[in-house]
């Protein structure tokens, strides 16, 4: 009767294993790589957006005085809107997060508004009913 040797040791890898394993390593690193310059430019993109939304200077240029009106009932999206169209702000979406956070009410009325005011300083003084908010 013959008896089957049973070898022991390490088993051979093929050039097809290894370069399978290869290709593993290759695409893992450059998943990472992705992923590390995705998070670099959100991160970018965030510290900018908190910047607009804290940190905002006033505009640099010529100041002009300009009345606003703001209708009764009217919403806070529309006044951003038309802010927006006549570069009194920024961004319409930092003047609605403002307006949430610092829980300004909007008057309606005739609002005398200046074009180097942030657009914290417009939502003043769109919450004050007469009368400007502060000296600008």
């Amino acid at each position: 009767m013959a008896q089957k040797t049973k070898r022991k040791g390490k088993k051979k890898t093929s050039d097809h294993d290894m370069f399978g394993k290869v290709m593993t390593a290759v695409i893992s690193v450059l998943f990472l790589i992705i992923v590390v310059v995705a998070m670099a430019l959100m991160t970018q993109q965030l510290y900018r957006f908190g910047y607009d939304l804290f940190g905002e200077q006033p505009g640099t240029g010529v100041e002009i005085e300009v009345e606003f009106e703001v209708a009764e009932g009217e919403s806070a999206m529309t006044t951003a809107k038309r802010l927006k169209d006549k570069n009194l702000i920024s961004s319409e979406l930092i003047f609605i997060i403002q307006k949430m956070l610092y829980e300004k009410e909007i008057i309606a009325g005739t609002h005398v508004l200046n074009s180097n005011m942030t657009t914290l300083q417009v939502l003043d003084e769109l919450s004050t009913p007469t009368g400007r908010a502060n000296d600008y």
